[in-house]
This record gives structure tokens, C-alpha cells and sequence, in this order.
């Protein structure tokens, strides 16, 4: 399983640059490392989101009290936040041969279809 907080956080550090995850290019033995993290027949799922789906789930975490610091940091500065959000997904693509989801309105029955569609895999929650 290749953890997604490592993931985050380098979507993160390249967020910050201009030209986003292209950035990598220019640091080869970090590149040779992501590529590594991922071995023959392991099957990567990133979730997507658009910037107005972020910003209100992020509004509904607020409400709720379990807001974060990251959640504060992507809202203040939405050009910035799409940016790394961008990263994760191209990184996530690029790197590790993901399949992406559009994640903006599914349910929790919905996303485990999606994900189930993307594994080839039969649905595992119950229904």
C-alpha cells in the first residue's frame, strides 16, 4: 500500500512551485523513488475532486470541529490548492500508473463501486 500522506506531502512541496509536479524532473533520485514505491501488479486508485467540492467539504469540516491544519492551508489560497491537489493526481498517474475517480458527489455505495470497477474487483461492502 503506498501511503497517501507521503503522497500528500510531496503534492505539496511541488504545489508551491509554478510548473507543479513537472518540478520533479529536477530532483531524478526522488522520481527513481516514487517509481520504485509502486512493484509490478500493485493497482493504484487516486480520488479527485473539483476546487468548489473541496471548498465545501473543507466549510463542512469546520462546522463539524474536525477541520485541520492542511484544510486551513488548502482554503486559504485556492489557485494554490488546485495546484497541489493537480499534483497528487498527475504524481498518483504519472508515477504510480493510477486510475482516477472523480470523487465530487459519490455516496459511500457509489465510491465502493467505483473502486470496485477500478480493482476488477467484486463490491466488498454490503449493499
Amino acid at each position: 500500500m503506498v501511503s497517501h500522506t507521503a503522497l500528500r506531502l510531496l503534492a505539496l512541496v511541488l504545489g508551491q512551485e509554478r510548473d507543479g509536479w513537472i518540478a520533479l524532473g529536477r530532483r531524478p533520485a526522488l522520481a527513481r523513488a516514487l517509481r520504485a514505491v509502486a512493484p509490478p501488479g500493485t493497482m493504484v486508485v487516486v480520488l479527485d475532486v473539483a476546487p468548489e467540492t473541496r471548498r465545501r467539504r473543507i466549510a463542512a469540516r469546520i462546522q463539524s470541529g474536525t477541520v485541520d491544519p492542511f484544510d486551513h492551508y488548502m482554503l486559504a489560497d485556492p489557485e494554490r490548492a488546485e495546484r497541489i491537489e493537480g499534483c497528487l493526481v498527475e504524481l498518483a498517474t504519472h508515477y504510480l500508473n493510477a486510475t482516477v475517480i472523480g470523487n465530487d458527489d459519490l455516496d459511500d455505495a457509489a465510491l465502493e463501486g467505483e473502486l470496485a470497477r477500478a480493482l476488477g474487483a467484486v463490491p466488498f461492502l454490503p449493499g
